[in-house]
């Protein structure tokens, strides 16, 4: 049996790994994997945030079917998960990650047989303070301080966490999902890593809120946006090492000559593409095109690239395969393929498809109370195919781009081509009746305050 590791990079755009075509190097550790692999060149993620994503990766159903969302903060039991599926096709399963959404109060554990998650590493010290005292803005930087030198250390802990309990039986095959947090929002200098420019501002200074740009609190000026990238581009930079460290231990220790690695990410991130920072807040590709190498023991495929659509909700269609199991197998509604390429070019995607039925906007709120976030509350929908999107929104103000000629979506063509606009409408209609959609009620979980206060730190609260 083939063992499987699956490593997720919060909120990484494909567009930013030199392995896609990225000017900077980013990460040698991934291309060096997907020489050795298959890198899939149009992975879209079924949504922008990551409940609902990892929901879906981890039951290979749609937004749409699941119900997962900032409305539905539970991932339903009646659903079949990986780990479920994993365990009784006879491995072991563990997940490791950073807590957020990932965690016990989500409904995510269920199907591991270890399940580790914890906060960064810190207690939010502005808490212990009224939020408009002196005291507080300087608890708020020392938080910041702490956390810049934390963040390091935890993804160390994860693999050192990951490493142990891989090794501690070397007789029953392993699922293992390890959620690094980097290079989540907010983003830290990286000695080493953090691309030098001169000149560039403090962030201390600056404020590094990428918020405020949405908010209009700060100007969206190209010394802020790249400075925003700088940082983003280390966190990416960091964490690819970090990779390349637990894969060469894993090697060492011999855990790595049997074992498909699976690399991808929730969502990507928005650095300033249509007055966006962040995630959670639109269909654009920097949120919903995303990475995804495979490296599989026993398939010669080393190099290859995979240049039609596919999504990560079609990870769980490929460990179906993996372990002699067919979507009939499973309750779930899943309509995915295994992603092993001769299957990929055997059933070629039509479209893909993103949504988010409540987009989150409290820390929007919170922040600038006179804002008006009506925009940005809109139920989304995207039908993307290889050349073209088309994006439904809640308030009828519908967008349509051709990738082909603006990769970039800097130009809504629905009034210049609303035929072709109109038949992507209709496609993603039927779509959506086709997989029937749930409905579900309101739920929103009761959060501790260490729980709360990581979701803040976040920026998600």
């Amino acid at each position: 049996m083939t063992n499987v590791l699956m490593l997720i990079m919060d909120a990484t755009r494909a567009d930013h790994l030199s392995c896609y075509g990225y000017e900077r190097p980013t990460s040698p550790t991934l291309d060096r994997l997907a020489e050795t692999g298959v890198l899939y060149e149009q992975c879209i993620s079924p949504s922008s945030w990551t409940l609902p994503t990892m929901a879906s990766i981890y039951t290979g159903l749609f937004v749409s079917q699941h119900g997962t969302s900032f409305l539905h903060q539970f991932l339903d039991t009646h659903w079949t998960t990986l780990g479920e599926v994993m365990q009784r096709a006879g491995y072991r399963t563990a997940m490791f990650g950073t807590g957020g959404w990932i965690n016990r109060t989500f409904g995510f554990q269920r199907g591991f047989d270890c399940f580790e998650t914890e906060v960064r590493g810190y207690k939010p010290l502005r808490r212990w303070f009224p939020q408009t005292t002196r005291i507080e803005k300087l608890a708020r930087h020392i938080e910041k301080r702490l956390t810049a030198d934390t963040q390091g250390k935890m993804t160390k802990r994860l693999s050192q966490n990951a490493r142990r309990w891989l090794n501690a039986d070397d007789e029953t095959p392993f699922f293992a999902v390890i959620h690094f947090a980097d290079p989540h929002w907010p983003y830290f200098r990286h000695r080493g890593f953090t691309p030098t420019r001169e000149g560039r501002p403090s962030p201390w200074v600056f404020g590094m809120d990428g918020h405020k740009i949405i908010t209009g609190e700060i100007e969206a000026t190209d010394a802020y946006l790249d400075m925003l990238t700088d940082y983003y581009d280390g966190e990416i930079a960091f964490l690819d090492h970090a990779i390349g460290q637990l894969l060469d231990q894993l090697a060492e220790d011999g855990l790595l000559h049997n074992t498909l690695i699976i690399i991808t990410a929730d969502h990507g991130e928005h650095l300033g593409e249509h007055a966006l920072t962040g995630h959670g807040n639109s269909m654009y590709e920097p949120l919903i095109h995303v990475p995804l190498i495979m490296r599989h023991p026993e398939y010669a495929h080393g190099g290859e690239r995979v240049p039609s659509l596919v999504q990560t909700t079609e990870i769980f269609t490929t460990l179906l395969n993996l372990v002699g199991l067919t979507p009939d197998d499973v309750p779930n509604d899943v309509r995915g393929r295994a992603l092993w390429p001769s299957h990929v070019a055997q059933a070629p995607l039509s479209f893909a498809v993103s949504e988010d039925p409540a987009p989150n906007v409290q820390r929007l709120a919170r922040l600038t109370p006179d804002f008006d976030t009506t925009a940005l509350e809109q139920p989304l929908r995207a039908i993307r195919t290889e050349q073209e999107k088309f994006i439904w929104r809640g308030d009828g103000a519908h967008e349509f781009y051709d990738l082909a000629s603006d990769p970039r979506e800097t130009t809504n063509r629905i009034a210049h081509m609303p035929e072709r606009a109109a038949q992507l409408h209709a496609m993603l209609t039927e779509w959506v009746e086709s997989i029937n959609p749930l409905d579900v009620n309101v739920l929103e979980q009761t959060l501790d305050d260490d729980l709360i206060a990581q979701l803040k730190s976040l920026g998600y609260l």
